[in-house]
């Protein structure tokens, strides 16, 4: 494997460990920096992670290989095998005074005195909790003193050419008429009765407006009768057991209506949604009490990006619901019995933390 492909296994790493150590070559360590404001700058700077290399962290803990065993579907020793042929090309390089580049996590190289230094790659935030910030630049505003306001020079306007003095002219004239017209109509709807009977809906608004009839229409009683609505009348399925009642009407209590009484679907389905498993506002999947939890978020849109990431780490998460500090609780498994949530415990904490939460 070239260098250019086990960077990106050792960035991967670098999300979720402090500490990720390159056997027999140096660790690279994460340490938490805080938001920054660069008053000279005046830039904002959110949360993130340093990075810094121990060239004394050489003992092989296992995560890096670990990686690569399931990143690129090798064999442990074929993995250990990978960093070996690494760490040789890389000093190799350095002894010939080579930069060695890691994208996304950072650069080394020799000084004059051999000893190595690392620049580390400020372009890739590793702080999950700061996930989509990004540096702010705000630039002061610069305001006029007021020295500056009284030496400012006004220069003298050019003259207005002939033509433009006559459109000028005319159009104020324009606007005088117009104002002229517009008060004479307004006298003439307020100061006088001519369009006191103006019919606005015609064509023509002055002609007379037409007087409107209005005729109290009749009442009207329902044309059945409490005889024709007897239940015995209707002819209704055999294995129909929905029972038959009759309404009298407000306004005329001799006379009823028969109706059909039907179960309440709404009342129905939410006693159905409670037997489902809400337990503390937490909306659990009904039937399996053990889940193995690898993270609770405050924020929603947080636990999604979480589930990405574990769902590109080939885990099955998904958000269950929310526990009784209204935290959005992920969960890397879901079972009914005990043992198995454990024995699946074992496997998910070699990609992540987690523990097993009962319903």
């Amino acid at each position: 494997m070239s260098l250019m492909k086990i960077d990106k296994h050792i960035s991967a790493l670098l999300y979720e460990h402090d500490c990720v150590i390159v056997p027999d070559f140096g660790g690279f360590v994460t340490g938490y920096a805080a938001a920054k404001v660069h008053t000279t700058q005046h830039v904002f700077t959110p949360p993130h992670k340093n990075i810094t290399f121990n060239k004394h962290l050489k003992s092989n803990d296992g995560l890096l290989a670990n990686q690569i065993v399931k990143a690129e579907n090798k064999t442990f020793s074929e993995a250990n095998n990978i960093i070996s042929s690494f760490v040789a090309e890389s000093n190799g390089a350095l002894k010939r005074g080579e930069k060695v580049t890691l994208e996304l996590v950072g650069s080394l190289y020799l000084d004059i005195e051999r000893n190595i230094q690392f620049e580390p790659d400020k372009s890739v935030n590793y702080l999950v909790e700061a996930f989509g910030m990004i540096a702010i630049q705000s630039l002061p505003v610069k305001r006029e003193n007021i020295q500056e306001r009284i030496e400012k020079k006004f220069v003298d306007r050019e003259p207005i050419p002939q033509e433009r003095k006559r459109r000028k002219t005319l159009a104020y004239i324009t606007t005088a008429l117009a104002l002229f017209i517009a008060t004479s109509l307004i006298w003439l709807s307020v100061g006088t009765d001519i369009l006191k009977n103006a019919n606005y809906s015609s064509l023509n608004p002055f002609a007379e407006r037409i007087a409107l009839l209005y005729k109290v229409r009749p009442e009207v009683k329902p044309a059945l009768s409490d005889k024709d609505l007897n239940p015995g009348k209707f002819s209704l399925p055999i294995n129909d057991t929905l029972p038959l009642a009759t309404l009298s009407l407000i306004d005329d209590v001799d006379h009823k209506l028969v109706v059909r009484l039907h179960e309440n679907v709404s009342v129905a389905a939410h006693e159905k949604d409670k037997t489902a498993g809400v337990n503390n506002g937490t909306k659990l999947v009904a039937g399996l009490k053990y889940h193995i939890i690898s993270g609770c978020f405050k924020i929603e849109s947080n636990a999604n990006n979480f589930v990405a990431m574990m769902k590109a780490k080939n885990l099955n998460a998904a958000i269950i619901g929310k526990n009784k500090d209204g935290l959005f609780m992920v969960s890397c498994g879901d079972f009914s019995n005990k043992d198995e949530a454990e024995n699946e415990l074992a496997k998910v904490r070699t990609i992540t933390a987690a523990w097993v939460y009962e319903n």
